[in-house]
């Protein structure tokens, strides 16, 4: 981490880094919608390896499209980034020889403070909707599993920068799902044309596989989805030995890319 204690804008406010190692550069408090016990549930998640796969094609997805040596490091941001296990995952699978500078940001300070330990990644509450970073500094945006702000990300993309979004595919956590809410059905056709709508679309990435679940793992899992709201405290949970991860990578560039 960088030995940077505060930061100063034009206007003249001023935000120290927390002792943990992050900023907070909210404008003004704001309350997160998720607990700390989603992100602490979610890190475990993470590190057991149920999303290996996944950023494993991530990092290739990076790798190919930023070329390296560069002059100055390229900037890549997580937009969404909860409480950073997948930028912590993507950074140890990335070559040295692929130089960023690595920013996660997220509007719950609660992921973050998880976040901020042990890696050379700035770590940033800070608004979607407001992003406190430059026109035209961010070569690649990560939105894993997170809501999207298309004109934000567009105001910060460099011209030929890239946003590398993950949806949900429709039998992502069929098991789970199957068994807490099966009168729910998820299709990520919408989310998916809302993308298009608002980005010139270079390429997608369907990835599938089977995650085996210990027992000790399960409640984990159901805790860091929105489908621990439907299962009351005290609950009987659901044998389950493995679930299901079906993802959709969606790959898109600005469409006013030439312009800049």
């Amino acid at each position: 981490m960088s030995d940077v204690c505060s930061l100063v804008c034009r206007k003249k406010h001023s935000f120290d880094m927390a002792r943990s190692g992050y900023m907070n550069l909210l404008s003004s408090p704001m309350r997160a919608k998720y607990p700390k016990e989603l992100f602490q549930a979610r890190h475990r998640v993470i590190r057991a390896g149920f999303y290996a796969p996944l950023i494993k094609i991530l990092a290739s997805i990076v790798s190919s499209r930023v070329m390296n040596p560069a002059p100055t490091k390229s900037a890549l941001l997580d937009a969404g980034c909860g409480e950073g296990s997948h930028l912590h995952l993507l950074r140890s699978m990335l070559s040295k020889r692929d130089r960023f500078t690595m920013i996660g940001a997220d509007i719950a300070k609660e992921g973050i403070h998880i976040a901020a330990a042990g890696e050379d990644i700035i770590w940033t509450v800070a608004d979607l909707t407001r992003l406190p970073f430059r026109d035209s500094t961010i070569d690649v945006i990560l939105n894993i599993l997170s809501p999207a702000n298309y004109p934000e990300f567009d105001r910060l993309l460099s011209r030929d920068g890239m946003v590398i979004k993950v949806i949900p595919g429709k039998d992502y956590l069929g098991e789970l799902r199957q068994a807490l809410c099966p009168q729910k059905e998820y299709s990520g056709e919408r989310v998916a044309d809302y993308f298009s709508e608002h980005l010139l679309s270079a390429e997608t990435h369907d990835v599938r596989y089977t995650f085996p679940v210990e027992a000790d793992l399960l409640p984990d899992i159901i805790a860091m989805t929105p489908l621990m709201w439907g299962v009351a405290k005290g609950d009987a949970l659901p044998d389950i030995p493995a679930i299901t991860v079906d993802l959709k990578i969606l790959v898109g560039k600005r469409k006013t890319a030439g312009a800049r």
